[in-house]
């Protein structure tokens, strides 16, 4: 089926932006892109999946803020066997649903705002005959993990997952479906622009936090002047490594007098159970506020502000984290796990700790050190938080996908892109 030409008479630009899974930080990026300089008479379409009544509603509220915005949900059921199998087929369903628009219209900007699960979908050998759409309108995105171009650990497990992870990335860029990837990692981004060209390269990640005085912050959540507050927030899933940070904290040797702990997001449904039981335990010790479910934009500057430390030590991952970036701009230090694309971050810019959840007193001596940061130190941690948050320019969102397209390098790999770099 042919697609129809763009009206000559119309100069507007029209974009495609898609997000298989509705994530709790989806609104920022949208808020982003139709913000970008060089966009305001863009005419935009928003194809998201939803998988729940809050997501379903949160989405279609996008309609009603952005007159330019069109939304088109696609309906997914909450998956028991996990939020990997939910993000797989919410994918498929929306790269089909994607190849229905592209047969109806035609845009000038084609960007998934998480590209990271589509790697592996283009680079299979029948992809291009199965998504011509794709294949001739060219694809941009953003990887929100390193996908191998960047050492996370030196345990041959991570070793071959990367090397894995590399080989399908590089078989994706070969298929030339791309128009522009850009990394959350900068050290990957220069990895892979080093092999590709200017078809990868590092990316913007929109802040939009109007910052809140974290006293005014605290007494709307009811926190008490003085305590010292660790942050837990976004989605509660096992990846975030909740339990386990919950289970080092209820046996730590702490002030816990002094201590206040916010937790807030929705409780994926395979970890309810135990995080209920551990959440009950720790408030035997500490002070816990928590917010069971979606936080809403307008309430998302209290909770952040309301922080001292941002508690992002997430179990097995090496992407990046909103939660880190919006509270780097609040001046807030954090702690996160080692490896990836936040330890890399925390260590270039000395913002916060890096730790391991399987060692509970190293990560207990590192919130230690945080509480215990005297105000010129806490100004100076500040000041870095800051600085790393400052590489992002939300205005220049959308510039990060607008690179023509280029045919990828062909051949062997340059040897000099991987070995050198180490996070």
């Amino acid at each position: 089926m042919s697609v129809p030409a763009a009206s000559p008479s119309s100069t507007r630009k029209r974009v495609l932006l898609v997000e298989p899974v509705f994530f709790i930080h989806t609104g920022i990026h949208i808020k982003a892109a139709i913000g970008s300089a060089g966009y305001e008479n863009a005419e935009f379409t928003l194809l998201i999946g939803v998988y729940s009544p809050e997501t379903r509603a949160s989405a279609l509220a996008f309609e009603a803020l952005y007159p330019n915005l069109t939304v088109r949900l696609v309906e997914e059921k909450p998956e028991d066997r996990g939020p990997m199998t939910l993000h797989w087929r919410a994918n498929v369903n929306t790269l089909r649903r994607v190849e229905e628009l592209l047969r109806e219209t035609q845009v000038d900007l084609l960007v998934y705002l998480h590209a990271d699960f589509v790697f592996l979908l283009f680079a299979l050998p029948w992809s291009r005959r199965r998504l011509p759409g794709h294949f001739r309108t060219r694809v941009s995105g953003i990887a929100f993990r390193n996908n191998g171009w960047c050492r996370v650990a030196p345990t041959l497990r991570k070793r071959l997952r990367g090397a894995l992870e590399r080989a399908i990335f590089r078989r994706a860029i070969a298929s030339r479906f791309f128009r522009r990837i850009t990394f959350l990692d900068p050290l990957s981004g220069a990895a892979a622009a080093k092999r590709f060209g200017p078809v990868c390269a590092p990316a913007i990640e929109p802040i939009d936090i109007e910052p809140v005085a974290p006293a005014t912050a605290r007494q709307a959540l009811g926190i008490a002047e003085g305590a010292y507050v660790g942050l837990i927030f976004g989605g509660l899933s096992r990846r975030k490594g909740v339990a386990e940070i919950l289970s080092i904290f209820e046996t730590a040797d702490l002030d816990t007098a002094r201590i206040t702990l916010v937790i807030a997001g929705p409780v994926h449904a395979d970890i309810r159970e135990e995080l209920m039981a551990l959440i009950e335990r720790v408030k035997k010790r500490y002070t816990v506020c928590f917010h069971d479910g979606f936080v809403p934009d307008e309430a998302m500057p209290l909770y952040l502000s309301s922080a001292d430390c941002a508690l992002c030590t997430y179990r097995n991952f090496d992407g990046s984290s909103g939660v880190l970036l919006q509270t780097a701009s609040l001046g807030i230090p954090a702690m996160v796990c080692e490896g990836g694309v936040m330890a890399d971050a925390v260590r270039r810019f000395g913002f916060g700790e890096v730790v391991r959840l399987q060692d509970p007193a190293g990560y207990i001596a590192a919130f230690r050190r945080l509480m215990n940061l005297t105000p010129p130190e806490q100004r100076e941690i500040a000041a870095r938080a800051r600085a790393y948050a400052a590489t992002m320019d939300a205005s220049r969102y959308l510039s990060q996908f607008e690179t023509p397209f280029t045919q990828p390098a062909s051949g062997k790999a340059n040897p000099d892109a991987f070995p050198s770099l180490t996070c």
